[in-house]
């Protein structure tokens, strides 16, 4: 039996990625990166046109863009199998954690991934995009946590700004 055609979606704060895979991992031919500001479904269809998936997964930080690509989705017959939040089915508790509403997908993905490329709790997963995430999970894989903070581009910035002698 072939394996499932899958459409991974990650919508940053940056960039909205689009990544053909199946379920044994991404597939480099037809990785596709547009512009999160101002992303509407019609960028988004026409992206994702000729690509065949049998389902889609998506990964978002950005509700605005989160309804574009539902609705580019939707104008394509299809609905995203699975959206990562708190709700999904993750491989790691998330314990007592307060709001875990609150939690960003991208972060949850992040210990996800960590987890199904065989690290082991306990564990820190840091993502240096836009900003730079830490999230831990414990020895006993219960999400505790995290820190945000500016991510390289960001620095890189405010150090040019703010001093005198780097450039």
């Amino acid at each position: 039996m072939p394996a499932s055609r899958l459409l991974l979606l990650e919508i940053g704060n940056s960039r909205v990625k689009l990544v053909p895979a199946t379920e044994d991992g991404p597939i480099r031919r037809g990785r596709q990166a547009l512009s999160t500001a101002g992303i509407t479904p019609g960028q988004i269809a026409t992206a994702m046109r000729g690509r065949r998936f049998d389902r889609a997964v998506l990964c978002s930080v950005v509700p605005a863009a989160s309804a574009a690509v539902r609705a580019a989705l939707a104008s394509l017959g299809a609905t995203p199998a699975l959206e990562i939040s708190h709700r999904a089915p993750l491989p790691f508790s998330l314990g007592g954690y307060p709001r875990p509403s609150r939690i960003g997908a991208d972060r949850l993905a992040n210990l996800a991934g960590a987890l199904a490329l065989g690290v082991r709790p306990p564990l820190v997963a840091v993502d240096a995009g836009t900003a730079t995430t830490f999230d831990v999970l414990d020895a006993a894989g219960v999400f505790r946590g995290g820190a945000i903070s500016p991510g390289p581009a960001a620095f890189t910035d405010y150090l040019h700004e703010r001093t005198a002698l780097l450039p």
